[in-house]
């Protein structure tokens, strides 16, 4: 047996798992997450100290109250913290090279060992690496501080955001130990291994491997690079090596093709077939370093009238958005909160998720990967429609560090196949609108050449806030998405569909798609028939509107084959300073679940209704637990095609839905409390659900007139306030008398009036009269 064999042999049996030459040197990975000592200045100006593991977010505690289950304030803290940790480094790694990998810090990090400045990274959400070799004590403890702050910063994405910016390292550390020689992490915190996917065919593909190496040497050497890639069962399908040269002192890299007959494709959620290949660097017979990646074998395309192609079959991307946010920690997810996140995506029957708005972290995309979930990954170029500048600055440091946060988003999710898109930004505002818009709209076309040019084979997409197909920001990327909320903040619940079909007729060759589309909804707050709350800063955002808007926004656009998708915005609610709306302050509740991930919405088992393949029955309005109404509408989700309604032991009969929905009308109630089961049936299967409802006449003032006056309360006020400012400006003049009639018959018949509309409302909403005449 030759070298060279015995060689591909060593490598094969290491990957399958039985036997690897432990004595042969290869970098160390070694976690570096705990016992870290923070220490901060409060919101209230005093000095506080913890013990901390990472991730960590300083704003985590201090934005949610676990005793009420609510978010404890709409204020959180900006500014810097600081973390220490004491680690010693073993006298055995000298003449080693050691680094430092940060997954993400918001905003601003500088790192110091032993009292000296390394560096500093600018921008959150991503990663970066720092080598520390030449600043540790070997054999000794030595002090590693990250000094981070996510102060507002006008030279960092983003700038604003209807979410909320929090900071610390919110994300794993890793010491990294290598030798002299090495794959380098250097490369803009990504892996320094490119599976570039030059062909892909049911018999065969064709896979350029891109490897960056690193020679921290004082002496030129000759090196290998070997691969291998191994399927789901151990076996090695395919191998390759190559040997280079390499300067001291230099870096380069080394283009290896690997061909893999027959492959097994990653085909989404119908199949998400994953390789292992693992690269091994070489000098002689001693292995220097050694990396693996996931490899998901797939050709994409996108047709305007047919939308995406994966591997030549149509997949219409059925999509969730979703920030990282959770109750306790913030942005700093636990690796089991992403699981559980995926884990509610999956059941679903999400095919796409969105992650915004931002890039997210790596255990994301490999529960993407896994789970054959399409990602679409942006970073946090964010505008907001109202203002002037609108998220951009018109700086070189902001134009650089956007740059800088593109180049590593595509660098460190490269080798992920669930990556599809890479967005570059999020509702500018209008050109004619926007301070700066003909550099800010450069700059765009800018990031556009320099995606194209990390990754030619991906496409681009933004998500528009601007409606023209006019607009230049709006011809820039591959793909244009829309944010639309037909039926929230504009037009009505069947007004998306028409809009759509505009937009396509004028944008004929441009593929296109909705990247937001949704409504709030508290799981407190209920309604006996239908009212379109108050969008923003409505006092009541009930959930049966949530999930009637949703069943017509997805009629109009599941009809479409030209949309290359959708995506429901969002999955979850989650924080937002400024936001006071439904029961919850500092909370955005499009959410399809809860916050806490405590309650599924009525809306997500809509979708689930249309999207999964998971045999279910949901009543709806199953926590609207008193109610008002002698006769009521029962509306059930299921995805099996026959559901029988029972109410107090009485069949009420089967129906057969439309889209997974089925409805009974003037459902009859017993006083207090009424049994009612939905039985959904199908050829081999049967599943059950049931509620319990009380009917309480009284139950009018709390279901019906607290909403009313809540939501009307400002009508009021602003009334009050003018009538009281007549008032002062009739003494001002003098017109005592004019004055004060006019103020009291004002006042007086204003006030009739007003309690008048009350009681009309009431009256009307309790008859059922209300929707004939609104």
């Amino acid at each position: 047996m030759t070298y060279s064999q015995q060689k591909k042999l060593a490598i094969a049996l290491c990957l399958i798992g039985l036997l690897f030459c432990q004595h042969l040197a290869a970098r160390e990975v070694i976690d570096f997450n705990r016992d870290w000592s923070f220490s901060c200045i409060d919101l209230y100006g005093d000095e506080y100290n913890e013990e901390v593991n990472l991730p960590h977010s300083w704003n985590g505690a201090e934005s949610w109250d676990a005793d009420r289950g609510k978010v404890r304030s709409i204020v959180y803290r900006r500014g810097l913290g600081t973390y220490r940790k004491w680690h010693t480094i073993p006298e055995g790694y000298r003449g080693k090279r050691l680094f430092l990998r940060f997954e993400a810090a918001n905003f601003v990090a500088d790192l110091n060992v032993n009292g000296k400045h390394v560096g500093q990274h600018r921008g959150g959400y991503s990663a970066f690496v720092f080598e520390v070799t030449d600043y540790v004590v070997f054999g000794a403890e030595n002090q590693f501080e990250v000094q981070v702050d996510n102060s507002a910063n006008p030279d960092i994405m983003p700038l604003q955001g209807d979410y909320n910016l929090y900071g610390g390292l919110v994300r794993p550390v890793q010491l990294l130990v290598t030798e002299q020689i090495n794959i380098t992490p250097l490369d803009f915190g990504g892996p320094g291994v490119y599976l570039q996917q030059k062909l892909v065919e049911d018999s065969k593909a064709e896979v350029e491997l891109i490897t960056k190496l690193d020679n921290g040497s004082a002496t030129n050497r000759e090196l290998t690079i070997s691969a291998a890639v191994i399927d789901r069962f151990d076996r090695v399908v395919a191998t390759g090596s190559k040997s280079t040269k390499l300067a001291a002192g230099l870096t380069g890299s080394v283009e290896l093709p690997i061909t893999i007959a027959n492959p097994v494709l990653w085909q989404g959620r119908e199949n998400p077939y994953l390789y292992l290949v693992v690269i091994s660097l070489f000098e002689g017979s001693q292995l220097l370093d050694r990396i693996t990646q996931p490899l998901g074998l797939r050709s994409i395309a996108v047709d305007p009238d047919k939308g995406l192609l994966l591997n030549g079959m149509p997949l219409k991307l059925n999509g969730v958005a979703l920030h990282e946010d959770w109750p306790g920690v913030a942005v700093a997810l636990t690796r089991q909160q992403r699981e559980r996140d995926f884990q509610l995506i999956h059941e679903i029957g999400a095919n796409a998720v969105r992650l915004a708005h931002y890039p997210h972290g790596n255990h994301s995309l490999e529960l993407s990967d896994k789970l054959g979930i399409v990602a679409w990954s942006e970073i946090p170029f964010v505008g907001f429609p109202i203002g002037p500048v609108g998220g951009y600055s018109d700086s070189e440091e902001f134009r650089q560090v956007g740059r800088q946060q593109l180049i590593e988003m595509i660098r460190q999710r490269y080798n992920h196949p669930s990556v599809l898109f890479w967005g570059l930004y999020n509702e500018l505002p209008n050109s004619h609108r926007a301070k700066y818009s003909d550099s800010r709209n450069d700059f765009v076309r800018e990031l556009q050449r320099l995606a194209k040019q990390e990754d030619p084979d991906r496409y681009t997409v933004s998500a528009a806030f601007v409606e023209s197909v006019k607009e230049p920001l709006n011809q820039i990327t591959d793909l244009q998405f829309w944010n639309r909320y037909h039926g929230w903040y504009y037009g009505s619940v069947n007004s998306l569909g028409p809009w759509l079909d505009r937009t396509h007729k004028k944008l004929p060759e441009r593929p296109i798609g909705i990247s937001e589309y949704g409504a709030g909804a508290s799981v407190n707050q209920h309604r006996e028939g239908l009212d379109k709350p108050y969008a923003v800063g409505g006092a009541h955002h009930e959930e049966n509107w949530q999930a009637y808007l949703h069943e017509h926004n997805w009629r109009d656009i599941s009809v479409r084959d030209y949309l290359v998708g959708s995506f429901v915005w969002s999955m979850f609610d989650f924080t937002s300073t400024g936001r006071q709306e439904g029961d919850s302050a500092g909370l955005n509740n499009k959410g399809l679940v809860s916050y806490d991930r405590k309650v599924k919405k009525d809306a997500f088992y809509f979708y689930k209704a249309n999207w999964s393949d998971e045999l279910f029955v949901y009543i709806t309005d199953r926590r609207n637990l008193n109610r008002s109404n002698k006769k009521i509408e029962v509306k059930v989700y299921s995805n099996l095609p026959e559901v029988e309604l029972m109410v107090n032991g009485i069949s009420l009969g089967s129906h057969h839905g439309e889209q997974g929905v089925f409805i009974w009308e003037k459902v009859e109630l017993q006083s207090e409390n009424n049994a009612v089961k939905a039985i959904a049936r199908g050829p081999h299967h049967q599943r059950e659900d049931g509620v319990i409802w009380n009917y309480d006449r009284k139950a009018v003032y709390t279901n019906m007139l607290g909403p009313i006056i809540a939501e009307r309360y400002t009508v009021f006020w602003m009334g009050a306030f003018i009538l009281w400012l007549l008032y002062l400006l009739a003494h001002k003049t003098k017109l005592h008398t004019l004055g004060h009639i006019a103020a009291r018959t004002s006042l007086w018949g204003l006030g009739a009036c007003y309690v008048l509309y009350l009681v009309l409302t009431v009256v009307l909403k309790y008859y059922g009269l209300l929707g004939l005449i609104n």
